[in-house]
């Protein structure tokens, strides 16, 4: 099976459709945890409701087109429709973060929305993620003037 940790984001009634979108990878995945939501600032285009954002950790037997086809499925079936703002709002984002053990986009390393529910999995269940920055973990010496 492959290990995928799947990015999970909202602002259309965002705790509604974040729980529809984890009820339906419950039941139709492998679905092995889901971090902590926390509210977040929209990105990018400023004028819209803040966004509620988690990360899910599903195993796949699927192939990486297979299953983000799947994962935009969910979101078509929770009537997310794509406008020309790739920013603005939506009912439900779902987007892979992490596939077969290996951070694959660089909205991990830039956008703390992202990163933060991810770094939870990651580390709530130790798990060894290529790309991870593990010298962000370590403890900074102090600095003696």
């Amino acid at each position: 099976m492959i290990s995928t940790i799947i990015s999970v984001g909202s602002n259309i009634d965002p705790q509604k459709n974040c729980d529809a979108a984890e009820d339906i990878l419950l039941q139709e995945t492998n679905f092995k945890a889901c971090a902590k939501y926390i509210m977040t600032e929209p990105w990018g285009y400023k004028d819209q409701a803040d966004f509620l954002n988690g990360a899910y950790w599903v195993q796949t037997d699927s192939d990486f087109e297979t299953f983000n086809a799947y994962l935009k499925s969910v979101e078509k079936r929770l009537d997310r429709i794509k406008h020309g703002n790739k920013a603005g709002p939506r009912t439900i984002d779902l987007d892979i973060i992490v596939w077969d053990n290996t951070i694959i986009v660089d909205d991990f390393y830039d956008k703390d929305f992202v990163r933060i529910p991810v770094t939870e999995l990651i580390e709530a269940y130790s798990l060894n993620i290529k790309g991870y920055p593990e010298q962000d973990r370590l403890e900074q010496p102090a600095i003696i003037h």
